[in-house]
């Protein structure tokens, strides 16, 4: 089993600054966090709990888990995996590659993979904007050609390094609302 310092020492946002004191029962060591200069500007962060853990029945009662250096991480106590079944997914085109497209009425922009944008299509612009769960992220812009039953065209999209989907498109200009129909198409 790996120490604590070990896994501490694995986080790339977190360098020790000081030497470890023992305070009786409780570890204490001052963390202080390094700037993040990933592209999307945003930090994913999990870990899992195999062992039993003094902390965890506090993590459970305030719903997170806080760092050394003071940042806080929200308790998942439950994950599910994406299913496209009943959902308004189609086949697509982001440029020549094949893609899986979700109409998503409740955005109001195009996101679509990272991986997919060719460093030439990036504007040098970025947005904000506003998840589902009040999150918010500062992405890059791409101007990108795409290939849906919903839209055919030029559009300016959000990157985001892991979209539930390859493509959403939300309710922009020269979207199809006719999903229904569509989807009787497609055979769902």
């Amino acid at each position: 089993m790996r120490s604590e310092d070990s896994i501490s020492q694995e986080i790339p946002n977190l360098r020790d600054e000081s030497s470890s004191i023992d305070n009786s029962h409780t570890h204490q060591t001052e963390f202080s966090c390094q700037n993040n200069e990933s592209e999307d500007n945003t930090e994913i962060i999990s870990f899992m709990k195999i062992q039993g853990d003094p902390h965890m029945k506090q993590a459970i009662e305030e719903g997170h888990f806080e760092l050394k250096c003071g940042h806080k991480i929200d308790l998942m106590t439950a994950g599910c995996r994406v299913s496209d079944k009943d959902m308004p997914v189609f086949d697509g085109y982001v440029g020549q590659l094949k893609v899986k497209v979700l109409r998503d009425t409740g955005c109001s922009g195009v996101v679509v993979r990272r991986e997919l944008v060719p460093k030439r299509a990036l504007t040098g612009e970025f947005k904000t904007c506003i998840l589902i769960d009040g999150t918010i992220r500062r992405v890059p812009v791409a101007e990108i050609e795409i290939d849906t039953p919903l839209f055919v065209g030029k559009v300016s999209a959000l990157c985001m390094q892991k979209p539930v989907f390859d493509l959403v498109l939300g309710n922009v200009e020269g979207v199809s609302r006719r999903v229904s129909r569509i989807f009787s198409r497609v055979g769902f």
